[in-house]
């Protein structure tokens, strides 16, 4: 099964992102986890033409 993200679904895939990463948040243990979501959310904001929003989550990421 496809993700969101990679079936081209990128605004359904920023949502999941989303809800995935308020899950994470308390656990340092995932950070992992939490930097691939926010890249893929970035990513999908810059297919949405949605550039500050991808600059944004880039900088969170850092």
């Amino acid at each position: 099964m496809r993700s969101s993200y990679e079936a081209g679904k990128y605004a359904e895939g920023i949502e999941f992102a989303d809800k995935a990463l308020a899950l994470l948040k308390e656990k340092p243990e995932d950070d992992q986890k939490r930097q691939k979501l926010m890249a893929r959310s970035a990513k999908a904001h810059v297919f949405l033409s949605d550039t500050s929003r991808a600059e944004d989550t880039n900088y969170t990421i850092r």
